[in-house]
């Protein structure tokens, strides 16, 4: 939460036990895990990151698969494009361009992003739209990364 949050849109003034909202997406928590491990010991890293990475895949993977997609998806895909998952000598990798294009394809065709082409904004957007906004704007820049 304190390095990646604003990329991804998790509030950052929330504690450890509020990310148990998490649970509720197996490929958003993996992502993190997975990302977060690579700051413990490096022996540790070394010994979860492979088997983590190897999840995260099989989840992504499976959840390329499902439409609609949630908000969770979405940001579980930016990290795991975004952020090397490699732990010491080994390459744990995926074609972030790859996967960032079939997310912005399930984007596009999402009725969570269809406010994305409108022109005009009529209203102050709420914090929700302005979530979305910020998911898109990243998974764009991800792509293009």
């Amino acid at each position: 939460m304190e390095h990646y949050g604003r990329w991804i849109c998790l509030q950052e003034s929330l504690d450890a036990s509020s990310l148990a909202a998490l649970r509720k997406s197996p490929v958003l928590l993996c992502a993190c895990c997975l990302i977060a491990v690579r700051h413990t010991t490096q022996e540790y890293a070394a010994t979860i990151a492979p088997q983590l990475f190897s999840y995260a895949k099989t989840l992504l993977s499976r959840s390329l698969l499902i439409t609609p997609q949630t908000i969770e998806f979405y940001q579980a895909s930016i990290i795991l494009s975004l952020w090397s998952t490699t732990v010491g000598e080994e390459l744990l990798s995926i074609d972030s361009w790859l996967i960032t294009g079939f997310v912005l394809q399930h984007a596009s065709s999402s009725d969570l992003f269809s406010h994305i082409g409108s022109v005009a904004i009529t209203k102050t957007p709420s914090t929700h739209e302005i979530t979305k906004w910020k998911l898109w704007n990243h998974l764009c820049l991800t792509h293009l990364q």
